[in-house]
């Protein structure tokens, strides 16, 4: 026999969370705000106003802006108009890692025809299901199959987006990257590859200090500057993304997921998946059982 290829796994890790396509009148506003989710706008028609982090942006049609997750932001309408929007979170922290490296949120619509085209597309395939399939936050809904198999398409195309619009991101910062020293390059690379190949995510950045035989605060600067987030941060998702893998992909119990994460104890486990992605271990677990 010979393989003609072989993928062994093949996972998106994407969650989309709080779609919104909205009519919004003038003067309508939300308070300054930040969340661990990250988050996409883009205007039909009217305009807004976005604060991000102090700095002001006026989205008008054909506009978008992208808030990466931890970002102070806060918005006023400042004419009346139509808004879709919608929160994601990325579980594989080399694509993450794109995103959080994101230094300027408004995105162009000469530099970027493919999301107005999307956004339109999206709509006209499914803005028609929203009324079906509408239900207010924190609320346990029913779907039927046929619900279930149109969300399923949906999150098809919304993977499909972020993907195109991960790679538009990370052909920006490969130019960024020819400003950046050689040396700070190899350097972030090297810890990334470090994080990426470890069991032990309780390493600490000492340890990498010590085996790149470079200064710690110089291996923070450089990882931030090249993956835009730190490298323990880094960890952190790789740490979640493992630990979703083994209560979906296994009947591990949470005692030895705790074990295999050095985490001290199952309550330990429970505690810092909590805090992590929003639920429990267990509930996380029973999406298994769809």
């Amino acid at each position: 026999m010979q393989y003609l290829f072989q993928l062994s796994r093949v996972y998106s890790g994407i969650q989309i969370i709080s779609i919104h396509h909205i009519h919004a009148e003038k003067s309508w506003s939300f308070p300054n705000h930040r969340h661990t989710i990250m988050e996409f706008t883009y205007c039909l028609k009217g305009s807004s106003e976005q604060k991000v982090n102090g700095k002001r942006y006026i989205l008008t049609k054909g506009d978008a802006i992208f808030i990466k997750s931890g970002v102070y932001h806060e918005l006023k309408i400042q004419e009346d108009g139509e808004f879709f929007s919608f929160h994601f979170d990325i579980e594989i922290p080399t694509i993450y890692s794109i995103f959080q490296s994101v230094n300027e949120p408004f995105i162009f619509l000469q530099n970027t025809p493919f999301i107005g085209h999307w956004v339109e597309t999206f709509l006209s395939d499914f803005g028609g299901d929203f009324a079906q399939l509408h239900h207010l936050p924190h609320t346990t809904v029913q779907y039927t199959v046929d619900q279930n198999l149109k969300m399923l398409q949906m999150h098809s195309s919304f993977v499909d987006f972020i993907s195109t619009l991960a790679k538009h991101f990370y052909g920006q910062q490969e130019q960024q990257e020819k400003s950046v020293q050689a040396s700070h390059l190899y350097i972030a690379h090297q810890v990334a590859f470090e994080l990426n190949n470890t069991s032990q995510y309780n390493l600490q950045i000492g340890e990498l200090a010590h085996k790149l035989n470079v200064h710690r605060s110089h291996i923070t600067n450089c990882f931030k500057e090249v993956y835009g987030v730190t490298p323990k941060h880094y960890l952190l998702q790789l740490r979640t993304q493992k630990a979703k893998q083994y209560l979906l992909e296994t009947n591990l119990t949470m005692e030895e997921i705790a074990d295999q994460l050095t985490l001290s104890s199952a309550a330990h486990f429970t505690k810092f998946f909590i805090n992590q992605t929003g639920v429990s271990p267990s509930q996380f677990r029973a999406k298994r059982g769809g």
